[in-house]
This record gives structure tokens, sequence and C-alpha cells, in this order.
């Protein structure tokens, strides 16, 4: 029996090198925020280098920072208003 290779609504085409192992991870990452239902609760924060990559592919909120500083704009973030 084949196996059905789902892709996570939150996430795109990737540019990470083959067998990196980034683009596993990034998948990985995705599917828990899709399964838990936090795809309007989640601002993915990008440094500097191979994140960058998850620019284009992520359909979601993004913040882009300097090289090692993703901490500090995440938790200065707003958080998203209740459910109505």
């Amino acid at each position: 029996m084949a196996m059905e290779k789902i892709r996570p609504a939150n996430i795109g085409d990737t540019a990470f090198c083959p067998g990196c192992g980034h683009g596993i991870l990034n998948r990985l990452i995705a599917e828990v925020i899709e399964e838990k239902g936090y795809e309007k609760k989640t601002i993915l924060t990008l440094g500097v280098g191979c994140s960058c990559n998850m620019n284009g592919s992520w359909n979601g909120d993004k913040i882009q920072t300097a090289h090692l500083c993703t901490t500090r704009p995440h938790t200065a973030a707003p958080p998203p208003p209740p459910p109505a």
C-alpha cells in the first residue's frame, strides 16, 4: 500500500538544500502547528542564514530579524486577540 504524503497548509515549497534537514524540521513544526490549530496564533521569527529560506514558503505571520536576535522581537510581539 502506498503512503500519501500530505503537506501542512501553512507551508509551501521550500528552498532548502536537499538532505540538510532544515526542510524536514520546518515541515514537522508546521505539522504540529496545524494539528494543534495554532495557525492564527503563531508568529515565525526568521534570523539570517538558512532560516531566511522560510520567508517565501511560510504561509503565516513572520518577523525577519538580525542574526542571533530572534527572541527579542518575538517576545515583544503582541499576543493575538481572543477568539470571537
